[in-house]
Protein backbone atom coordinates (compact mmCIF):
# COMPACT_ATOMS: atom_id res chain seq x y z
CA UNK A 1 0.00 0.00 0.00
CA UNK A 2 1.21 3.47 -0.76
CA UNK A 3 0.15 6.74 0.43
CA UNK A 4 0.38 9.33 -1.99
CA UNK A 5 -1.71 12.09 -0.01
CA UNK A 6 1.54 13.91 1.06
CA UNK A 7 3.64 14.05 -2.20
CA UNK A 8 -0.18 15.67 -3.67
CA UNK A 9 0.46 18.51 -1.57
CA UNK A 10 3.94 19.40 -2.03
CA UNK A 11 5.55 20.87 -5.34
CA UNK A 12 8.97 20.47 -6.69
CA UNK A 13 10.83 23.10 -4.81
CA UNK A 14 9.39 21.60 -1.74
CA UNK A 15 11.16 18.08 -2.43
CA UNK A 16 14.19 19.89 -3.87
CA UNK A 17 14.18 21.99 -0.62
CA UNK A 18 13.55 18.72 1.86
CA UNK A 19 16.50 16.94 -0.27
CA UNK A 20 18.91 19.50 0.58
CA UNK A 21 17.70 20.03 4.37
CA UNK A 22 16.96 16.27 5.37
CA UNK A 23 19.40 13.13 6.68
CA UNK A 24 17.89 9.53 5.34
CA UNK A 25 17.74 6.85 8.14
CA UNK A 26 17.88 2.88 6.69
CA UNK A 27 16.23 0.54 8.69
CA UNK A 28 16.01 -3.25 8.87
CA UNK A 29 13.07 -5.53 9.44
CA UNK A 30 12.27 -5.71 12.91
CA UNK A 31 14.31 -2.79 13.62
CA UNK A 32 13.15 -0.18 16.32
CA UNK A 33 13.15 4.01 15.45
CA UNK A 34 12.75 6.32 18.02
CA UNK A 35 11.82 9.81 17.37
CA UNK A 36 12.06 12.28 20.06
CA UNK A 37 9.45 14.84 19.33
CA UNK A 38 11.28 18.40 19.57
CA UNK A 39 14.65 17.25 18.42
CA UNK A 40 13.96 15.70 15.07
CA UNK A 41 10.85 17.01 13.06
CA UNK A 42 9.03 15.14 10.64
CA UNK A 43 9.98 12.00 8.30
CA UNK A 44 8.69 11.10 5.33
CA UNK A 45 8.67 7.38 4.66
CA UNK A 46 10.37 6.79 1.19
CA UNK A 47 10.07 2.82 1.23
CA UNK A 48 8.96 -0.05 3.16
CA UNK A 49 6.53 -0.10 6.09
CA UNK A 50 6.77 0.64 9.92
CA UNK A 51 4.39 0.17 12.96
CA UNK A 52 3.55 2.21 16.02
CA UNK A 53 1.62 1.39 18.67
CA UNK A 54 -0.77 4.69 19.98
CA UNK A 55 -3.54 4.83 22.52
CA UNK A 56 -2.96 0.67 22.64
CA UNK A 57 -3.66 0.90 18.79
CA UNK A 58 -1.23 -0.34 16.33
CA UNK A 59 -0.72 2.60 13.21
CA UNK A 60 0.44 0.84 10.55
CA UNK A 61 2.52 3.61 8.03
CA UNK A 62 3.76 3.19 3.82
CA UNK A 63 5.69 4.66 2.30
CA UNK A 64 4.40 8.10 1.54
CA UNK A 65 3.39 8.94 5.20
CA UNK A 66 4.89 11.01 7.52
CA UNK A 67 6.51 9.68 10.50
CA UNK A 68 6.37 11.55 13.76
CA UNK A 69 3.97 14.17 12.16
CA UNK A 70 3.09 14.72 15.90
CA UNK A 71 6.10 16.69 16.62
CA UNK A 72 4.90 19.53 14.76
CA UNK A 73 0.92 19.46 16.29
CA UNK A 74 1.11 19.37 20.17
CA UNK A 75 4.19 20.56 22.55
CA UNK A 76 4.91 17.63 24.82
CA UNK A 77 8.32 16.54 24.89
CA UNK A 78 7.70 12.13 23.51
CA UNK A 79 9.65 9.82 22.43
CA UNK A 80 7.68 7.97 19.65
CA UNK A 81 8.63 4.18 19.11
CA UNK A 82 8.27 3.04 14.91
CA UNK A 83 9.64 -0.98 14.15
CA UNK A 84 10.22 -1.72 10.71
CA UNK A 85 8.00 -4.19 9.33
CA UNK A 86 10.40 -4.82 6.53
CA UNK A 87 13.54 -2.86 4.67
CA UNK A 88 12.40 0.44 5.04
CA UNK A 89 14.09 4.57 4.18
CA UNK A 90 12.93 7.36 6.41
CA UNK A 91 13.88 11.11 4.79
CA UNK A 92 14.27 13.07 8.12
CA UNK A 93 13.45 17.03 7.70
CA UNK A 94 15.64 18.62 9.74
CA UNK A 95 13.95 20.26 12.94
CA UNK A 96 15.86 23.63 12.98
CA UNK A 97 15.55 24.45 8.63
CA UNK A 98 11.75 23.01 8.73
CA UNK A 99 11.07 25.31 11.71
CA UNK A 100 12.31 28.19 9.87
CA UNK A 101 10.73 27.70 6.64
CA UNK A 102 7.52 27.36 7.98
CA UNK A 103 7.82 30.70 9.54
CA UNK A 104 9.05 32.30 6.64
CA UNK A 105 7.40 31.09 3.94
CA UNK A 106 3.30 30.54 4.56
CA UNK A 107 2.54 28.70 1.56
CA UNK A 108 4.62 26.23 1.83
CA UNK A 109 3.23 26.20 5.60
CA UNK A 110 0.06 25.93 4.09
CA UNK A 111 0.88 22.75 1.65
CA UNK A 112 2.60 21.17 4.60
CA UNK A 113 -0.31 21.46 7.27
CA UNK A 114 -2.67 20.57 3.99
CA UNK A 115 -0.36 17.53 4.11
CA UNK A 116 -0.70 16.74 7.70
CA UNK A 117 -4.47 17.01 7.81
CA UNK A 118 -4.70 14.44 5.21
CA UNK A 119 -2.10 12.15 6.83
CA UNK A 120 -4.18 12.36 10.29
CA UNK A 121 -7.70 11.56 8.10
CA UNK A 122 -5.70 8.92 6.42
CA UNK A 123 -4.26 7.56 9.79
CA UNK A 124 -7.84 7.78 11.68
CA UNK A 125 -9.87 5.58 8.66
CA UNK A 126 -7.04 3.12 8.70
CA UNK A 127 -7.43 2.53 12.31
CA UNK A 128 -10.76 2.32 12.60
CA UNK A 129 -10.71 -0.17 9.18
CA UNK A 130 -7.72 -2.06 10.86
CA UNK A 131 -10.12 -3.00 14.41
CA UNK A 132 -12.82 -4.52 11.97
CA UNK A 133 -14.72 -1.64 12.46
CA UNK A 134 -17.32 0.44 9.40
CA UNK A 135 -17.08 4.18 9.47
CA UNK A 136 -20.43 5.17 9.92
CA UNK A 137 -21.45 8.02 8.03
CA UNK A 138 -21.95 10.29 10.79
CA UNK A 139 -18.42 9.81 11.44
CA UNK A 140 -17.07 10.23 7.77
CA UNK A 141 -19.21 13.76 7.79
CA UNK A 142 -17.81 14.61 11.15
CA UNK A 143 -14.30 13.66 9.33
CA UNK A 144 -14.90 15.33 5.76
CA UNK A 145 -16.41 18.61 8.12
CA UNK A 146 -12.97 18.98 9.72
CA UNK A 147 -10.80 18.33 6.71
CA UNK A 148 -12.72 21.05 4.77
CA UNK A 149 -12.41 23.45 7.68
CA UNK A 150 -8.94 23.05 8.24
CA UNK A 151 -8.14 23.25 4.02
CA UNK A 152 -10.26 26.77 4.56
CA UNK A 153 -7.81 28.09 7.06
CA UNK A 154 -4.73 26.18 5.34
CA UNK A 155 -5.81 29.29 2.57
CA UNK A 156 -6.18 31.80 4.58
CA UNK A 157 -2.70 31.47 6.32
Amino acid sequence: MESTFFFNQINDLDLEWMGEHSYRITLSAGELFQLKSGIDAIGVLIEGGLVSEKNNHLIYLFKGDLVGENSLLDGEKKIYDYHATEASRVLMIQSQALHSRLKEDRIFASRLYRALAGQLASTMIRRVHSEGNDIDDAALAEIAKATAKFKKLCRLV
